[in-house]
């Protein structure tokens, strides 16, 4: 059925499925490779407790700045000040989703990450509810 080009996949939930970097590097690298045909990017990621760290957080920093995903949770990961930098340059991108969020709780970049939601806030990007969000 995903094959189909009016079938569209509006969130995808792979918490606790232990994909890594590498993981979540193969999964933003297939998201590119069919670009064309956008409806089998989801614009929600659930990515929380996956021991992703830096490297999975610049792969989805890509997606993000693509303006592909709308939201990703990464919830208790292994995030720390090199993946939250890629993360905020992609927020800063003109193409990204005007709602976009990022949810960092539980992570090591979690404190800085309020520093650069405090900045995207200015911006005009929105804090969703709860958690330590972007």
């Amino acid at each position: 059925m995903l094959w189909q080009p009016t079938c569209k996949l509006a969130r995808l939930g792979l918490a606790v499925a232990r994909l890594r970097d590498t993981g979540v590097q193969a999964l933003a690298a297939g998201f590119a490779a069919r670009s064309p045909e956008r409806s089998w990017v989801p614009l929600a990621l659930n990515l929380r407790s996956n021991s992703i760290g830096d490297d999975g957080a610049e792969a989805l920093a890509v997606l993000l700045d693509k303006g592909w995903i709308a939201s990703i949770l990464l919830e208790n990961n292994q995030v720390g000040g090199k993946g939250l930098q890629a993360l905020s340059v992609a927020l800063q991108s003109d193409s990204v989703v005007g709602s976009a969020s990022i949810n960092l709780g539980g992570n090591p970049a979690a404190s800085e990450a309020n520093l650069v939601l405090q900045v995207k806030e200015r911006r005009g990007l929105k804090r969703p509810h709860g958690g330590e969000n972007l």
